[in-house]
């Protein structure tokens, strides 16, 4: 397809115009009562692409993009004639100012942390704006090297700066890995002891997907996967492996299964001093895992419904097995108190009930039947009439 025209006088004396009376002829039959001439960016009207063409006189006409040449003193009377009759605008009017960004990005610092630190996270919405977005843009124009089309002013500049000198605002985002390594020696502190820092996969901690984290960098210590093509920086290295050596964290992967079963025995410890380890799916996590979740798939796997999952193997099956003897676990659950009497209905009970519901009702249905043949018959009238009007047919 060849290229689209932007005008169909193009070479005519005087091109720009010609745009223009084409504008002023779309907005007579587009624009609705007053003529206005906003068109849409894809706008096309008589071959001729309006919408690309008002867009640039618009980059023109604001006089930020350095690389566009500024519109001629006449062309741009005649926008600012538009503008001022309400029918054209050059700055958008449903984009914020910069002014009206930082007095956002002001109150979002007051409301969530008390106004003690501005950076806020790349995908953070406030007010129905993307503050995170704006910020970052920011960053990247505080940058000495920067010599992008809009640099800020030196008021912008300096107001930022006085932020960046304060600790309040950062240029550079900070080393991410001591703020994740840090997340893991609170958790170890809060629900180990310091004893280690084994994070469960799935545990959210303080916001952060901790177990993911620590799982990538278990990767990158072994080698050979995709995860680690981003090699540790030594001091990272060095970090990890010490607590390797002092066997609080480990590389190569447990049972699973048997951590999750030992969490949930310290739930019940915890809970309800040992008493049960019925755990709900509704629960909070515990130590950041939801225990409740996991159990109720043990107990499908148990019963054998299977889905996706493996079956449990022997060991596996004797230690739930053991939890039902001692009446701490069932398998079909119910709301329980906080002393549960939990027993398993085994198959030979379920079909004994079913055979003494089944009994009972025989028993019922020969004795209705006995009381029907023991009282006299009532002669039917409708049966009468029906069995005379039969023989007069025949």
């Amino acid at each position: 397809m060849p290229p689209r025209a932007l005008a169909s006088s193009a070479t005519a004396d005087d091109p720009w115009r010609a745009h223009y009376d084409t504008l002023l002829n779309w907005g007579a039959h587009r624009g609705g009562v007053r003529g206005d001439v906003n068109c849409p960016r894809d706008a096309v009207w008589r071959d001729v692409a309006i919408g690309e063409w008002l867009e640039l006189q618009r980059a023109r006409a604001r006089g930020n993009d350095r690389s566009l040449p500024p519109l001629l003193p006449a062309q741009k009377a005649l926008l600012n004639d538009l503008v001022k009759a309400g029918r054209l605008w050059i700055h958008n009017p449903e984009r914020r100012t910069w002014e009206e960004s930082f007095a956002t990005l002001r109150r979002w610092a007051l409301v969530t942390n008390g106004a003690k630190h501005y950076n806020c996270q790349h995908g953070e919405v406030f007010e129905g704006e993307r503050i995170g977005a704006w910020l970052a843009a920011q960053r990247v124009k505080l940058r000495p090297k920067y010599r992008g089309k809009r640099a800020l002013t030196h008021d912008r500049w300096s107001r930022l700066m006085a932020l960046v000198r304060e600790g309040k605002l950062w240029m550079d985002a900070p080393d991410h890995f001591q703020h994740m390594y840090d997340l893991l020696m609170e958790w170890s502190v809060e629900n180990t002891n310091s004893q280690h820092c084994n994070v469960p996969y799935d545990c959210e901690y303080s916001g952060e997907r901790l177990g993911m984290w620590l799982n990538t960098q278990r990767q990158r210590l072994r080698g050979g996967t995709s995860k680690a093509k981003r090699t540790l920086k030594p001091e990272h290295e060095r970090a990890l492996r010490a607590l390797v050596e002092q066997g609080k964290l480990w590389l190569h992967p447990p049972d699973e299964w048997e951590n999750k079963f030992s969490l949930l025995m310290d739930w019940s410890r915890q809970t309800n001093e040992g008493k049960h380890a019925n755990a709900k799916q509704t629960d909070p996590p515990f130590q950041g895992v939801r225990l409740g979740q996991w159990l109720a798939t043990q107990r499908n796997r148990f019963r054998g419904k299977l889905g996706k999952n493996k079956p449990l193997s022997d060991e596996q099956r004797a230690k739930l097995q053991d939890l039902i003897d001692q009446g701490k676990l069932i398998l079909r659950f119910e709301p329980v108190s906080d002393a549960p009497a939990a027993l398993e209905v085994s198959e030979a009970q379920e079909a004994q009930e079913a055979q003494e519901a089944q009994e009972a009702q025989e028993a019922q249905d020969a004795q209705e039947a006995q009381e029907a043949q023991e009282a006299p018959e009532a002669p039917s009238p409708k049966r009468t009439r029906t069995t005379g009007a039969t023989r007069s047919r025949r």
